[in-house]
């Protein structure tokens, strides 16, 4: 990629456990310059002040969206690289996610597998299974048409462009989908960098983890209704797989009545299709205790089902 000024900016709120690590590697692998736009209620903006060479912007309106478009529109650099505030960057992280910016417009990274507690470390495993899925197209990348800004690079002239992101999206969810769509519907081409990895650091209980599967499953449906979607073959059977899982909300009620049988042979067919994440992560970690991903990843797609049940009501109440 031919010489530019390069703009990192992460938005934040109540990251006092992990930004000092993260602007610690970020500052080491040479950026031009580093945002953090900051709505934290604890010690994050005292820490994000030891670190001279970072500019601090204080944002009181909530969400990421608003925190991003206020860091690229401060910023300087020709290219933003949006970072999250728990991410670690590996290795060789900046250069990964500039190099292939002659070729693409957007280039996301993808999380490592280390990091965090149990929860966040079966979390980043169904991630990085859905990721593997995707079209390999060579060099470490795969073909993208869902985005996540966990760690994503692109050019000022593409937010400038579309605009940005929208701030309709109040929330930890959905601006990012909703941005990686409108882009591919204008044209510009996303790839994943699977060598552009960063450690996820949260120690988020499994019902809180479970929650915010809830609260991403409630927004896409926002997703949806702000335009036409470009989810890829991946996306769709996740969709599917959501779909089976919700039948057993329903199938739920015949037990009730003592015709359990549906509800049982639905939920042993949920489970035999979910077992494939668990066979996957046992192949990759070399460790069978983590065939239990399969009870969090059942959990995980019921909680998705839940979530897209109550996000269609209210869109649905919202349009009555």
């Amino acid at each position: 990629m031919i010489a530019v000024k390069v703009s990192v900016v992460l938005p934040s709120i109540n990251n006092e456990n992990t930004i000092g690590r993260v602007l610690t590697e970020v500052l080491r692998q040479g950026p031009d310059e580093v945002i953090v736009v900051d709505s934290s209620t604890d010690r994050t903006p005292e820490i994000v002040g030891e670190f001279k060479n970072v500019r601090l912007i204080h944002e009181d309106r909530p969400g990421p969206a608003v925190a991003r478009n206020a860091g690229w529109r401060a910023a300087k650099g020709d290219v933003i690289v949006f970072l999250d505030a728990d991410c670690i960057p590996g290795k060789g992280w900046l250069d990964e996610m500039l190099v292939h910016l002659d070729k693409y417009d957007i280039v996301q990274g993808v999380y490592s597998r280390e990091g965090g507690n149990l929860a966040a470390h079966w979390t980043n495993f169904i991630l990085q299974h859905k990721w593997s899925r995707l079209k390999p197209i060579g060099n470490g990348l795969r073909e993208l048409t869902w985005l996540m800004t966990l760690s994503t690079a692109m050019r000022r002239s593409v937010l400038e462009k579309l605009g940005g992101f929208d701030i309709s999206f109040t929330g930890c969810s959905g601006e990012d989908a909703n941005f990686g769509h409108r882009a591919v519907a204008a044209g510009y081409k996303m790839v994943l960098n699977e060598n552009a990895d960063v450690r996820h650091y949260h120690d988020f209980s499994t019902y809180i983890s479970l929650r915010k599967q809830f609260n991403h499953a409630k927004t896409r449906w926002q997703v949806a209704r702000k335009g036409k979607t470009t989810d890829g073959n991946v996306t769709k059977m996740t969709y599917a797989e959501t779909g089976l899982h919700g039948l057993l909300i329903p199938a739920a009620a015949l037990v009730l009545i003592g015709q359990p049988l549906y509800f049982i042979a639905l939920l042993a067919a949920c489970l035999i299709l979910d077992l494939r994440i668990g066979m996957w992560t046992v192949r990759e970690t070399h460790k069978m205790s983590d065939i239990f991903i399969t009870i969090f990843y059942f959990l995980t797609v019921l909680s998705w089902a839940t979530g897209a049940v109550y996000g269609m009501k209210n869109i649905r109440r919202r349009s009555a």
